[in-house]
């Protein structure tokens, strides 16, 4: 921070670019508070964020803060303005509406997420059956996994699918001749 001053001072002042580095390593400490603040004070300095500022980073500093209304309504406010969500936000974001009790805007969140072009993975589904869990939906039953699979196997996502079947070990269900079939499926 003090040769980031002392750079202030000296009249060169920084781009987007710059601050984005500023904002990932206060992301790294999990200085969320001082995150916030230098988003502001690129406002301040009529420095736009772009889509890596807010997908990346401001988001998430939202979510580790708590302060999770204010991170999805981030998230629909920069999609209004044109930002492209990623994987790392959608995922990010997933969670949100879990916490909150919103499972059908959850489940919208999802659906949009695919139908954007950004493939759901082994952090997304896990995202999802934990946000079932802690919501006190109904626990998932070898048919639910089975479901899961389905979607991981369409998208040949094999790590998700493995990721799957140790959860299924876990939690002491017998893999029945489907379940068999979508693994391999999701393997080729």
């Amino acid at each position: 921070m003090e040769f980031f001053k002392q750079l202030n001072s000296q009249g060169c002042f920084p781009g987007t670019v710059t601050y984005n580095y500023l904002l990932q390593v206060f992301g790294k400490a999990r200085n969320y508070p001082e995150e916030l603040r230098i988003l502001k004070e690129m406002a301040e300095c009529n420095c736009e964020a772009d889509a890596i500022t807010y997908n990346d980073i401001v988001i998430s500093a939202y979510v580790e803060a708590e302060r999770e209304d204010e991170a999805l309504y981030l998230f629909y406010r920069v999609k209004e303005l044109g930002c492209v969500p990623n994987a790392c936000t959608y995922n990010t974001v997933l969670g949100l509406p879990g916490k909150k009790s919103r499972s059908g805007e959850m489940l919208e969140v999802l659906l949009e997420m695919k139908s954007n072009g950004c493939i759901p993975n082994r952090v997304t589904w896990n995202t999802m059956l934990a946000m079932c869990g802690k919501r006190g939906m109904e626990s998932p039953c070898l048919t639910t996994y089975n479901a899961l699979l389905n979607a991981i196997a369409r998208n040949g996502d094999w790590r998700a699918a493995e990721s799957v079947m140790d959860d299924i070990r876990k939690k002491g269900f017998k893999p029945n001749e489907l379940y068999y079939s979508l693994l391999l499926q999701s393997h080729a």
